[in-house]
């Protein structure tokens, strides 16, 4: 006699895996992504990693996911290894079905203990070259007369990478941002940005090495961090990876080091000394606490941007060591800054202890920096899941008046890491299997005023519900409150209170039928500075066309009424490493066509056209009359191959 047993599973949630894209997966998240986030999501797509075979280390690569789902997911494929098939991830604890469907998306199961000689990982690797291309729809002489910037409205950039085994990586980028000039020389200056790198990970003792353009990020940023999205994300979880080494990809000209870097594991510890040198925007000023003005958009198109280009050095050199204890891990960095230019030199040092604890269901965490005045900054957290359908997370942080630290970020309301204080709660649930809600709340305040910023205290609040139903269609709402109070006085006149109040209301729906995707978004500001009121609107839909898997068409219509203060921000599909969140501002409407194309197995072409036509509901920059008629047409083209 014989008995079958049968386990079903919903295999919904991955039955179609391809169709995933950044955009949805971004734009329906509770937290804003940054450029260079964006631009690592569609590396992970585009080389997914080998899951069986990662080591803890290599987790840090997934930096949308919190430290506790980290080694949840790590945890479980030990446990489990080697897994079968991607439907196993959605039992991951503390998973969505979006996290895990995501997850799967980048990873592969092959599985293998063998370790790779050095001719392997030179010779069996993928090599990966891109050209991409941003244009206006304008005449040269057109923009050069409204502009005033002595390059074309072209934005260009030229990319190689090198992967093998989620080992070895190399690579060089080219980028020349709209509106910069193409200079003439060798090849490194016909560029107004080149940067290059390799990285080598996981290979004996060393868990890893970086030459050239690397990022540097310690504990929870209190230190330093590059890279990533460095403010605040109400609905989203708040940790950071504890110490993080990898190779700057981005085209991003600020946020990077470079020099060198290594992490290398020594009995139960892993020492990482790292040292950089390279010449930043910026600019004297007169004044003793900060004595140099930095300028970090990295564009050069101004009079102003031209002069200031280059014109002081950052040098940087730190270490970092940490050791794990059971189910603790506690580090600590040393970094040592110097600004300088031929006048003038701003030394700076930062001290950092920091911690995470991972037990079963709960995960704390918390960092305490210094600066060389030993002004502190701090953050503690804790996160716990009670159950596979809730979670909390509550952190408090105080962040010291005059705290320096250059490249620092933390959690923080502020652009800076300094004079803040804050207590942050977290609450995620999942009602049914259908059902998931999100209430987040965070308190803050600017405790002590300053010549630039008065006392200032407020609260900012998230709520967000979303219904799915087998991923045939979803339905999510979402309501964002913050209040700000400032308190300005002097000694001639009394304590004046301004409040200022903002409200966000978004509905999401989408629905999928067969090669078919409709997704619809509405978005209601209100916005209440000083003594007036504003409204602001965004209603788009978008049709999503797969006639085959390898081609993709995307086509958006929307309109949109949005004064300043109720600036609205959207996603929007583009082509590959040119993905960004734009921000609606004035009134109008909005077509939008993306077309992606695969040729063969190795050959990736991607097209984008966007016209906007404003209305005359608001003032527009003056500028805008080079676009005739307030039509503004924007187009952009990637050519990606792969050997």
């Amino acid at each position: 006699m014989f008995v079958t047993l049968i386990i079903s599973v919903p295999n919904f949630v991955y039955s179609q895996i391809e169709s995933i894209d950044i955009e949805h997966y971004i734009s329906t998240s509770n937290r804003e992504w940054s450029d260079e986030e964006i631009q690592e999501l569609e590396e992970l797509f585009a080389h997914p990693l080998p899951l069986n075979s990662l080591t803890f280390e290599e987790y840090s690569v997934f930096f949308f996911l919190s430290e506790f789902q980290k080694k949840s997911l790590f945890d479980f494929v030990q446990k489990n290894k080697p897994l079968r098939t991607v439907y196993e991830l959605q039992f991951v604890l503390g998973f969505t079905q979006e996290t895990a469907q995501l997850v799967a998306r980048m990873c592969t199961l092959e599985y293998t203990q063998k370790s790779r000689t050095s001719k392997e990982l030179i010779h069996n690797g993928k090599h990966t070259v891109s050209a991409y291309n941003s244009w206006l729809g304008v005449s040269d002489s057109l923009y050069a007369d409204y502009m005033k910037y002595p390059g074309f409205a072209l934005k260009s950039s030229y990319k190689y990478r090198y992967q093998a085994y989620n080992k070895l990586y190399w690579g060089v980028q080219l980028k020349n941002d709209m509106g910069e000039a193409t200079q003439k020389g060798v090849f490194s200056q016909q560029y107004d940005f080149a940067s290059a790198y390799i990285q080598l990970r996981d290979y004996k003792n060393i868990v890893n090495l970086v030459v050239g353009d690397y990022q540097t990020s310690i504990g929870q940023g209190l230190a330093m961090r590059q890279g990533g999205f460095y403010a605040k994300s109400m609905g989203f979880s708040q940790t950071t990876s504890q110490s993080v080494l990898k190779r700057h990809s981005s085209t991003n000209e600020y946020l990077y080091n470079r020099g060198a870097g290594i992490s290398y594991a020594y009995k139960t510890f892993v020492f990482t000394p790292f040292i950089s040198r390279k010449a930043i925007d910026g600019a004297a000023k007169n004044d003793s606490l900060v004595p140099f003005q930095i300028y970090k958009t990295g564009l050069h198109r101004t009079p102003l941007e031209l002069y200031n280009k280059k014109q002081v050095t950052h040098t940087l050199y730190g270490m970092h060591a940490e050791k794990q204890v059971g189910q603790c891990t506690f580090g600590a960095a040393y970094i040592h800054q110097k600004i300088s230019n031929n006048i003038k030199s701003w030394y700076m040092q930062n001290y950092s202890l920091h911690y995470t604890y991972f037990g079963e269901r709960t995960h704390s965490y918390g960092e305490i920096a210094f600066d060389d005045s030993f002004r502190m900054a701090q953050i503690h957290g804790i996160t716990h899941t009670f159950s596979q359908y809730i979670e909390g997370q509550i952190s408090v942080r105080n962040y010291n008046a005059s705290y320096t630290g250059f490249m620092a970020h933390g959690f923080q309301e502020q652009s800076n890491t300094q004079n803040e204080q804050g207590l942050y709660m977290l609450l995620r649930t999942d009602i049914t299997n259908s059902i998931r809600c999100t209430l987040a709340h965070d308190r803050f305040q600017r405790p002590v005023a300053t010549a630039t910023a008065p006392n200032m205290y407020g609260n900012e609040s998230l709520f967000s519900a979303k219904y799915t139903k087998y991923r045939s269609y979803s339905f999510e709402y979402k309501i964002a409150y913050e209040i700000k109070t400032e308190i300005t006085e002097n000694q001639w006149y009394a304590a004046q209170t301004n409040t200022n109040n903002r409200i966000k209301h978004t509905i999401q729906f989408q629905y999928e039928y067969e090669t078919l995707e409709f997704r619809t978004a509405y978005v209601k500001a209100f916005a209440h500075q000083k003594n007036d009121f504003f409204t602001g609107f965004y209603a788009g839909q978008d049709i999503i066309y797969k006639p085959h898997k390898n081609i993709h068409v995307y086509v958006r219509y929307a309109k949109f009424n949005a004064p300043y203060y109720t600036r609205i921000y959207v996603y929007e599909h583009a082509v590959q490493n040119a993905y960004t969140m734009p921000q609606v501002l004035y009134a109008g409407a909005q077509w939008l066509f993306v077309v992606k194309c695969k040729v063969l197995r190795s050959c990736n072409v991607q097209f984008q056209a966007k016209r906007i036509q404003y209305a005359n509901a608001h003032e527009i920059p003056e500028y805008y009359a080079m676009y005739g008629t307030a039509q503004k047409k924007q187009y952009a083209c990637i050519i990606q191959y792969s050997f």
